[in-house]
């Protein structure tokens, strides 16, 4: 007797009890069909997902998609902003051309406060590159006589200025993120403010000056004397004369600067 036919047929119904029992799952694990359906995500049968289950109504498959929508937005957002924050993270370089014949001070504080901290000094006629977050960082640069601490040669190492105030004379002022470029020309004639105080220790320290530099010029000095020369002989007592003429002891190189002679602060020798 051919037991073949027998043998198919229970090859047959045990194939089809495998498929009903485990609903495809079986055949799409053993064959890993390229691009069959995965597993929908309702049901978790494969073969179909969510929008094809037929245990769901069409009123809660759009209420999945809808959620599915909003997820996806919010992922989507939040994203957004981790990379804005890493972009106002993010330093860059501002560099500072100074074109005035004075030294600034330059400040950087942050756009929510008035509180500035000095970040440098640039000399007359020099640039100079400063790191900034364009994002939140401030930048001021003043003329350094306008913020000189007391009678130091130093300008302030911390002050409070609120934008668009005449307390000092300023020569730079943004926040930065309303700044466009990535560099700065300054152009600004400058006058110190002066008090008739000022003006005096002006009138004296530049009449010393020109003593001091005529006296230069018709004499030398030899083991501490001053010695005039042959053909200056008749202006030896006016020579003599300067040497008595003694600097007070409070004055400094700021006043020296502000009268506009030789000092410190301008490097002239």
């Amino acid at each position: 007797m051919d037991t073949s036919p027998l043998i198919y047929l229970i090859i047959y119904l045990l194939y089809y009890l495998i498929l009903r029992k485990f609903k495809f799952e079986f055949f799409n694990l053993i064959l890993n069909k390229k691009g069959s359906m995965g597993k929908c995500s309702h049901c978790g049968t494969f073969g179909h997902n969510y929008v094809k289950c037929p245990q769901l109504t069409r009123e809660q498959v759009l209420e999945i998609k809808k959620k599915k929508k909003e997820e996806k937005e919010k992922k989507l957002e939040a994203k957004k902003k981790k990379l804005e924050e890493k972009e106002k993270m993010k330093m860059s370089d501002f560099t500072i051309h100074n074109n005035n014949d004075y030294e600034i001070a330059v400040y950087w504080g942050f756009n929510t406060s008035d509180l500035l901290t000095r970040l440098q000094y640039i000399p007359a006629f020099e640039s100079k590159v400063s790191r900034i977050r364009k994002s939140c960082h401030r930048i001021v640069a003043f003329p350094s006589l306008e913020v000189i601490s007391g009678n130091s040669n130093d300008a302030e190492s911390s002050l409070t200025y609120a934008q668009n105030t005449d307390q000092y004379i300023v020569a730079f002022d943004f926040y930065m993120k309303d700044f466009p470029d990535s560099s700065v020309e300054l152009h600004l004639p400058y006058q110190p403010k002066k008090t008739e105080i000022d003006e005096w220790k002006e009138y004296g320290l530049k009449s010393h000056y020109l003593l001091k530099e005529i006296e230069k010029l018709t004499s030398i000095k030899k083991d501490g004397n001053v010695i005039v020369h042959k053909k200056y002989e008749n202006i030896e007592t006016f020579i003599d004369m300067i040497q008595d003429i003694s600097m007070p002891n409070n004055c400094s190189d700021v006043d020296k600067e502000r009268a506009g002679i030789p000092s410190i602060l301008t490097n002239i020798t």
